[in-house]
């Protein structure tokens, strides 16, 4: 697992550089999230991501590099993450879904770290052309040190193309 995070970390960066165009069919973008786990450790989500959008001939593509704290008051988590998403082409009111899949690193606080695996879904709303309000489920399924925070998330965040 560790080693399909990093490579996945060094795909994207390496896309990223060959690819600093800012086409129409390319942009980046920053957000911040907000949200709840759902787990035998219930509590609040804050996070910051980096992610890159490519339009190609196989669809809308994702490629993000997430960090996620989880702030309770005793045994705080860290999770570093990398998550790919396609937009399936389906829409509900409007609304794109995308289906996602990645990993992560958990590090909580005093404890054991460990790795897991992400899966979940989201949409995204345009506010401005350089402002877009996404909403994500993921649920993370991680090795014995880490089960503690498996379960499900689900966040809200404000991304900033540029």
């Amino acid at each position: 697992m560790k080693n399909v995070i990093l490579a996945s970390v060094l795909a994207l960066a390496s896309v990223g550089v060959a690819n600093a165009d800012h086409s129409e069919n390319h942009h980046r973008e920053a957000a911040v999230t907000a949200g709840t786990h759902f787990s035998e450790r219930d509590g609040a989500i804050l996070g910051v991501s980096y992610t890159e959008h490519y339009m190609t001939k196989y669809g809308s593509w994702y490629g993000s590099l997430g960090y996620d704290r989880l702030p309770k008051s005793s045994n705080s988590v860290d999770r570093l993450s990398v998550v790919v998403a396609r937009d399936t082409g389906f829409a509900v009111q409007g609304l794109p879904l995308l289906l996602k899949v990645g990993g992560a690193y958990v590090n909580p606080d005093g404890g054991v770290s460990g790795y897991a695996w992400l899966v979940g879904a989201g949409t995204r709303y345009t506010l401005r052309d350089n402002l877009t309000l996404t909403v994500d489920y993921k649920y993370q399924v991680g090795e014995n040190d880490v089960r503690g925070w498996d379960g499900n998330q689900v966040t809200l965040g404000v991304a900033a193309k540029f």
